[in-house]
């Protein structure tokens, strides 16, 4: 029987070891060590950590996905998320690997498992998920749907790419290729040309996808100094965006794609870089950490990228990341079925500060929310609170 123990580190474990039948240790990237008691550390809860947040074109449609909880949720502008409704594997003998993807239209989902299954169906009504067929036997890292909604790729483990070509009926294998061990994460272009996936072993692997029954691998470049832990296309230029675990993240030109050219590298970031995600237009870059902060980039100038926000995570980790396509909102994700929701535009968090009522924001409590350099000015009052004119004392209660 599986375990999945919920232990509390604040940032990734590098190595786990017993040293003896009642206690375990591990390490972390932080230099960290600590003790277990294994018969405590194997109560586990009820949580878990979500890997995936990801949003359809409109914005309208998120999904997250866990191990234990892959949900549905709808938004409007600035307001909260609203929770729709919990997809199900459909087998008892299935669990959700915490990867999966929402199509552009937000009419489709896809989601993968730990034993090699990746799920599809619609996001609407109770209709449950159907399994795709594929060989794939180990943990799916990731899935991805082409902007035309008319591919769903996955990559496994163990090394392995699967493509599924969607028609009208069930979609249909069109490609499993080898890729380097391990993959992490991968990402398609938006004109649906070309597939990038990351790996282990610092790698970029791009993928000729523009003919779905002919799909091969054009090249593989070294891009990173550790592990190429998250990949994300330009919405509008042939560019990918690879986090690592060097704490870098670079911009790649892919225009050539057999020899992809690094345009930037941004050195600063805090943590392993788990997630990036760039905005409807490809101005901004948001870049998880493991050490719970999400900074947003500026890319007006994609060969000096500038830091414009550090976000700080609410639930000691930022393992997801999303940026809204029709508002400036930044949507991260983390342990414990945490989701956090940050203003990018500072009058949108002045306004939303000021509508929960209660003391104006202290100085030290300002620098913490607003961005730097907006001054902490309280918000002007339609009305002052006027004192009630006296009455006459009439002796009777009014």
């Amino acid at each position: 029987e599986e375990v999945r123990p919920e232990l509390a580190h604040e940032s990734v474990v590098t190595s786990v070891c017993f040293a003896d039948s009642n206690r375990a240790i591990t390490a972390v990237e932080d230099g960290t060590i600590r003790t277990w008691a294994v018969p405590n550390a194997l109560q586990a809860g009820d949580n878990s950590t979500i890997w995936t947040i990801s949003l359809d074109d409109s914005g309208t449609s998120v999904i997250t996905a866990s191990a234990n909880r892959c949900a549905l949720w709808s938004r409007d502008g600035l307001s909260n998320l609203q929770y729709e409704r919990t997809f199900q594997t459909g087998n008892d003998d299935l669990v959700f690997s915490g990867c999966g993807a929402i199509t552009a239209s937000g009419k489709f989902v896809a989601f993968g498992t730990r034993t090699g299954k990746v799920l599809y169906g619609p996001t609407k009504g109770n209709s449950s998920l159907i399994a795709l067929t594929s060989d794939a036997t180990t943990l799916i890292e990731n899935v991805a749907f082409s902007r035309d909604g008319n591919l769903i790729a996955a990559i496994e483990s163990d090394g392995h790419l699967y493509a599924w070509r969607i028609g009208k009926n069930t979609p249909k294998l069109v490609a499993a290729l080898p890729v380097p061990l391990r993959p992490i994460d991968l990402a398609i272009s938006s004109d649906s040309e070309l597939l990038a996936v990351v790996t282990e072993t610092q790698e970029l692997v791009l993928f000729d996808i523009a003919e779905p029954d002919e799909i091969h691998q054009v090249s593989i470049s070294q891009v990173a100094e550790s592990f190429a832990m998250s990949v994300a296309f330009h919405p509008q230029r042939p560019v990918v965006a690879v986090g690592s675990a060097d704490r870098t993240v670079s911009l790649w030109d892919c225009t050539n794609p057999i020899s992809p050219e690094l345009i930037s590298r941004i050195v600063g970031p805090e943590g392993h870089q788990v997630a990036v995600s760039f905005n409807y237009n490809g101005s901004r870059l948001a870049a998880a950490g493991t050490n719970a902060t999400v900074s947003i980039w500026d890319l007006s100038d994609l060969t000096r990228p500038s830091l414009e926000y550090r976000l700080y995570a609410h639930g000691g980790g930022a393992y997801a990341v999303a940026l809204a396509p029709d508002a400036p909102i930044c949507l991260g994700a983390g342990p414990n079925q945490q989701i956090d929701r940050w203003f990018l535009d500072p009058n949108d968090a002045i306004e939303a500060y000021s509508n929960v009522g209660g003391d104006w924001m202290t100085d030290l409590e300002w620098a913490r929310y607003i961005p730097a350099g907006v001054p902490n000015t309280p918000p002007e009052r339609s009305e002052e609170r006027k004192e009630p004119e006296a009455g006459p004392k009439t002796g009777s209660r009014p």
